[in-house]
């Protein structure tokens, strides 16, 4: 009764149940549970196994057949919480992963209870968040001049690719002889960041702008800074936590949700969210304006202090969002700040409301809150949620 409660954040396999659990925990013997385990040895116990040497399938079949009514893997080093992939009709009991820390602090708890007496009770709040999660090792902003980074945000943790020096085995990891492998990291989420401009590229090339469908004589060659605002245009914000511990002991924190940020940069990249198509609008936007000054779908010119001006009416219930993306001119290798040619996105709502590019906002002597110009960056967004409806002037 002194020993104090533990929260724990744990992560759902994709194979077992899953479900309110509350039971006695009770080591596995052995303790990855990569052979079988005594009959009836983890009867009416959730089992803590720790992670390696065999499939997580197989440890979950090993003390579902010992009797265990669920298994906690705890990871065998430090870092974010593993995710336990594979598909396994036979396997029944509910099956949840968690960090090496908190493995370490359950052990010692049952060892200081003399095992059995410790219990697990869980609850289930809604769908899997951890998608939602920012990756503890993901850069952050800002750089040494100001500028804020990252610019978007993909998936790029547990990811599966192609291992090199092998050939196609039919095996998974981790067997040795597998033709793919999991990784952490840019060198994940980079391609998939890739790949997504990749398409981006290929809906302006081959038609699929203005008119949602493919029309060979509507494709141009977008400018790489149109595909940069595409990319920044299909941000969405992530609503969960980050582990500021940086040893993987859930010392969690919510995001920042307000973007773009020294977090999340301008979201996570969701094409869904940006690129108009004529069949499919139940997910996507409901219209889609572009202007590419140095593609082939060019607008006007700008010299300094000239200004643009484009009119929309936007509808109460759809979001209006409007990004810009230049490729600057190199600044000087001495310059405290890398902008030569400063950009501004001025937004004018049917009231008089004001937005200024990327949510830079000061605060009056009377309390009010005005638009700050950003005079570092070369990217700049305005993002209308909830617009009034009525005239916006860009």
């Amino acid at each position: 009764n002194d020993l104090p409660e533990a929260e724990v954040l744990g992560r759902w396999a994709e194979f077992g149940t899953r479900g309110s659990v509350g039971a006695g925990m009770k080591e596995a013997s052995p303790k990855d549970a990569c052979r079988p385990l005594p009959p009836n040895s983890m009867l009416g116990k959730v089992a803590v196994v720790v992670r390696g040497t065999c499939y997580f399938s197989e440890k979950a079949q090993a003390v579902q057949t010992a009797g265990a009514v669920a298994m906690v893997v705890y990871d065998n080093h430090f870092g974010a919480t593993v995710s336990m992939a594979g598909q396994d009709p036979g396997i029944r009991i509910p099956c949840i992963s968690i960090s090496r820390y908190d493995g370490e602090q359950i052990l010692a708890m049952m060892r200081a209870a003399s095992g059995p007496a410790v219990e697990l009770t869980s609850h289930v709040t809604g769908p899997d968040q951890w998608q939602q999660n920012l990756a503890d090792f993901s850069g952050k902003g800002p750089t040494g001049d100001g500028r804020m980074m990252p610019h978007i945000l993909t998936v790029g943790a547990s990811i599966f690719s192609a291992k090199t020096g092998q050939r196609c085995s039919g095996h998974a990891p981790p067997h040795a002889s597998a033709a793919v492998t999991d990784m952490d990291g840019t060198s994940m989420a980079a391609p998939v960041a890739a790949g997504g401009t990749a398409l981006v590229r290929q809906y302006y090339r081959e038609g699929w702008y203005p008119k949602g469908e493919k029309r060979s004589q509507d494709g141009f060659n977008p400018s790489g800074a149109l595909l940069r605002a595409t990319i920044i245009g299909s941000g969405t914000a992530l609503l969960g936590a980050l582990d500021v511990s940086g040893t993987g002991d859930n010392q969690w924190e919510l995001l920042n949700r307000r973007l773009p940020n020294n977090q999340q940069g301008y979201g996570s990249m969701n094409l869904e969210r940006v690129l108009y198509f004529k069949s499919r609008t139940t997910n996507g936007p409901k219209a889609m304006y572009v202007v590419d000054d140095g593609g082939s779908n060019p607008g006007q010119c700008l010299n300094t202090g000239d200004a643009v001006p484009l009119a929309f009416t936007v509808r109460a219930s759809q979001a209006f969002k409007v990004s810009l993306a230049w490729t600057d001119y190199p600044a000087e290798l001495t310059a405290d700040i890398v902008l030569v040619n400063d950009l501004d996105v001025l937004v004018t709502g049917p009231n008089g409301e004001i937005w200024a590019g990327n949510n830079f906002t000061g605060w009056s002597d009377e309390g009010e809150e005005y638009p700050i110009y950003d005079r570092q960056n070369n990217h700049e967004q305005v993002d209308i949620a909830r617009p009034t409806a009525g005239g916006y002037t860009v």
